[in-house]
């Protein structure tokens, strides 16, 4: 699944907690963060700080694995990476 940006991701935390069985409030304390926190990441919130959103896909045991999406054909992964970050905060889903 291609996550483009925070809406995406959001959509993406909310369906595997459902598929889970797992409440907001268990996944915040697995991740060590707040129920509120979760709420907001499930709501697609732009402005969240990612070594948080980072703690709840891993308490989701999921991860990020990017690709070289859209021609980016170069073999440097912070440019691949900074790309991502430039999808998830943008793309005008706020």
């Amino acid at each position: 699944m291609a996550i483009r940006n925070t809406a995406e991701l959001g959509a993406l935390v909310k369906s595997r907690r459902v598929a889970s069985g797992v409440t907001q409030g268990v996944l915040a304390a697995r991740a060590g963060v707040s129920r509120g926190f979760i709420v907001r990441l499930e709501q697609g919130v732009p402005t969240l700080e990612v070594g948080r959103a980072l703690a709840v896909l891993h308490a989701l045991d999921l991860a990020i694995v990017t690709s070289g999406e859209r021609g980016n054909t170069s073999s440097d992964p912070t440019s691949t990476l900074d790309a991502v970050f430039e999808n998830l905060g943008g793309g005008g889903n706020h």
